[in-house]
């Protein structure tokens, strides 16, 4: 990330596809940084949406990063490095902020969203506890 005149103030380099960490550093980063929001214009749309049978459905999102979290986790209890559990329990983490955003999105466009509340339970620890 740079500021307006050029200057760098973030910089992170993703080891692989997977590797996607918080959204959190990026945003402090911004706020540092002092600068108004900006508001844009909806995107305009520029070709009709066409079904294909092959995409990943809306639908499928929460089971599918569900599948990915639990796996990061049962992986991360199977690995014995140091390194590589805490690799796996960031990928675990990753995911279930895309299971937050996603649910948050959906009760936005519902409008039943509780205010600062995600619909899915936060991370449960190896025994099952809520380490909130």
């Amino acid at each position: 990330m740079f500021d307006p005149h050029g200057e760098e103030v973030l910089r992170h380099r993703s080891r692989d596809f997977a590797d996607r960490p918080s959204d959190d550093p990026l945003f402090a980063a911004a706020r540092r940084l002092g600068l108004p929001a900006i508001s844009l214009d909806p995107a305009p749309a520029l070709a009709e949406p066409v079904e294909d049978d092959a995409a990943f459905r809306p639908d499928a999102y929460g089971a599918c990063f569900r599948g990915n979290r639990f796996a990061a986790r049962a992986l991360a209890g199977r690995l014995t490095g140091a390194e590589d559990r805490v690799e796996a329990k960031a990928h675990e983490t990753m995911a279930v902020g895309f299971l937050e955003a996603w649910s948050q999105a959906a009760q936005e466009r519902r409008g039943d969203a509780p205010s600062g509340r995600s619909a899915i339970p936060r991370r449960f620890g190896s025994r099952g506890r809520n380490e909130a």
